[in-house]
């Protein structure tokens, strides 16, 4: 968790009976390295040339991830999901995404 930007606070959480970590957003290795892609919703044509990604919804309170691969247009800032991407991460044709390499 520190080579991704947290620390270790003076804190113990009396539920886990540990130290905790935080950290702010903005130093968040995998918050830094992510891009925005708007969705396009389509067939799997990446046929082994796809990239693996982590991909996640923009949904505080539904929030849902997934690491697959999936085909980027950076020309157009699109990434092309499945049916079945997109229902399970919630998000529907032009919607927008966060996605980092994996």
């Amino acid at each position: 968790m520190q080579t991704e930007g947290f620390s270790r606070s003076n804190y113990v959480d009396i539920f886990d009976a540990g130290p905790t970590i935080a950290a702010e957003t903005q130093h968040i290795r995998s918050i830094q390295q992510s891009a925005g892609f708007q969705v396009n919703i389509g067939p799997n044509n990446s046929n082994g040339i796809g990239q693996n990604l982590i991909i996640c919804n923009s949904k505080l309170s539904q929030s849902r991830a997934i690491q697959t691969e999936a085909i980027i247009n950076d020309e157009q800032n699109m990434v092309t999901l499945t049916e079945q991407q997109a229902n399970y991460l919630l998000v529907e044709q032009d919607d927008l995404v966060r996605l980092i390499a994996s």
